[in-house]
């Protein structure tokens, strides 16, 4: 075997395995409330959610190319439980492979091993890289971007400049914020060009219109969105720092959060070091990726709209440089410091990964399969369950589910069930009926004492007996948020489950 069959068939073993634990490991990783609604949102019919655009309100934030291929996976597998999240492994192992080959065309093949092997250990794609929803497809889409425009720079072509169209395309038809990450690269292309005295305006202005107009469906949405998805909703101070929690996060991810200063200190001196280094020493071209990842999640900040699940994609265009210069650094002593600094961001990353213990936001831990499987006993022993998290009625949803029933992915349109099964705003509007055993569980986030998460405790402690209550799974940066980004107000725990005996006539039918 050829050298080049066995670099090969050793990138693709390396991807297996990264496969086979992600999809091992799902299990351990919680279902979160934003990836539920998108795999709602994706069940329902597809005239249903082209309507919503086509009338400019849109669907969860997002354009709705990934909703319309995920609705087919769903039928496809009907959606069967373990193969939800399919989909966002395998896109994120393709994108993986197709960003270690950028990488080859920046530095070599030893960068494109280190971009394999960071991409791999990276704590933050642990948790984000397998989900249900759009990030790792988004993922997929800007790694294969990054790889043929950085073959179309190197030797342009007609065929080249139709792919580069193609993906910019599926780009911003799964993520509004995708036309930002094309200005980067337009601006790329014209520093490139004008460094070569080559002509910079023409093939600009013809890839803009092209993309302008093949966007024609989706302007109204995407302007309805601007309008209501942006904006300050923090104080300067809370919003910077809101900003660097986050660019904290796509290095270590949320497993270790940094007010656990034994391991955010070192964490952040780590973190500084490979930014340094990065800015320092990586080819220009690389660094310039760098430098549009990190004004990205700037410009993200400013508007409003920076959150950790939305960052993926970015973090391809991080990865990549960093990958680039770790295989192709001429200093050993850089390369040392660099290697240093990468390492001590994995062990700290995945120290919280398994100890569990030091989760800023413990989304990806929370028990609502166990609580979801306890509340369908109860259903099934003729108790009434309220609600308010979408997690839980997802997980409620397969528990409760017949084998005789309709189809898992029909189900998964509807949002009613076969047992006395209410969301608590659902609760309060038909009058809060009840029966003799109650099941409440309440969800974060929060504030404690508003909404309607709170009026049915308040009305269930007032006309029914408490028999039992506990609290799972304590919140451990509430405090810290609550002093430093008071705007946020969590709970100081994460689920809240209460049972109540009533014995008011029951106005439930």
């Amino acid at each position: 075997m050829s050298q080049t069959l066995r670099r090969r068939a050793s990138k693709f073993l390396l991807l297996v395995a990264l496969g086979v634990m992600l999809f091992t490991t799902n299990r351990w990783i919680t279902f979160f409330d934003d990836e539920v609604t998108i795999i709602t949102a994706a069940a329902s019919p597809i005239h249903r959610t082209l309507l919503l655009f086509q009338a400019g309100e849109g669907l969860h934030e997002h354009p709705p190319l990934y909703d319309l291929l995920f609705h087919f996976w769903l039928q496809l597998t009907d959606a069967r439980f373990g193969a939800l999240r399919l989909p966002g492994i395998f896109s994120y192992l393709l994108g993986l492979w197709l960003l270690s080959r950028a990488a080859h065309e920046l530095g070599g093949s030893s960068s494109s091993w280190a971009v394999l092997w960071m991409g791999a250990l990276w704590p933050y794609a642990y948790h984000y890289g397998r989900v249900a929803a759009w990030y790792p497809f988004c993922f997929l889409i800007v790694a294969g971007l990054t790889l043929t425009y950085l073959r179309l720079a190197a030797q342009p072509s007609v065929g080249r400049w139709g792919v580069v169209l193609v993906l910019a395309a599926a780009l911003v038809y799964t993520n509004y914020f995708g036309w930002a990450m094309l200005g980067c690269l337009a601006f790329d292309f014209a520093l490139r060009r004008h460094a070569s005295r080559r002509p910079v305006w023409r093939p600009l202005l013809l890839s803009a219109g092209v993309l302008v107009l093949a966007y024609l469906l989706l302007w109204l949405s995407f302007f309805n969105e601007i309008r209501t998805g942006t904006g300050f909703r923090l104080s300067l101070i809370s919003t910077i720092l809101w900003g660097g929690f986050q660019f904290y996060n796509i290095f270590i991810s949320e497993s270790v959060a940094p007010w656990f200063l034994v391991l955010g200190i070192p964490a952040c001196v780590c973190i500084g070091v490979c930014v340094l280094l990065t800015l320092k020493c990586a080819p220009p071209p690389a660094r310039r990726f760098f430098i549009y990842g990190m004004l990205l999640m700037v410009a993200m900040t400013a508007v409003g709209i920076i959150n950790a699940r939305r960052l993926l994609p970015i973090g391809a265009w991080l990865l990549l440089p960093i990958g680039v210069i770790l295989g192709s650094l001429p200093s050993s002593r850089s390369r040392a410091l660099l290697s240093a600094a990468l390492c001590g961001i994995l062990m700290i990353g995945w120290y919280g990964i398994i100890s569990r213990q030091h989760y800023s936001a413990p989304r990806f831990i929370e028990p609502w399969q166990q609580v979801a499987d306890e509340a369908a006993d109860r259903a099934r022993a003729g108790a009434m369950i309220i609600g308010n998290h979408p997690s839980f009625f997802f997980y409620l949803k397969y528990a409760l589910h017949n084998p005789g029933d309709p189809e898992r992915w029909q189900m998964l349109q509807s949002s009613g069930f076969s047992y006395p099964v209410f969301d608590a705003g659902e609760w309060m509007t038909v009058h809060h009926p009840v029966v003799s055993e109650m099941f409440y569980v309440r969800g974060a986030p929060g504030p404690l004492q508003e909404g309607e998460a709170w009026e049915v405790e308040q009305w269930l402690d007032d006309h029914c007996r408490l028999i039992a209550a506990r609290q799972i799974l304590p919140a451990p940066s509430s405090p810290i948020i609550a002093r430093f980004i008071p705007e946020v107000d969590e709970l100081p725990w994460r689920i809240r489950v209460r049972q109540y005996s009533c014995s008011i006539p029951s106005s439930y039918r």
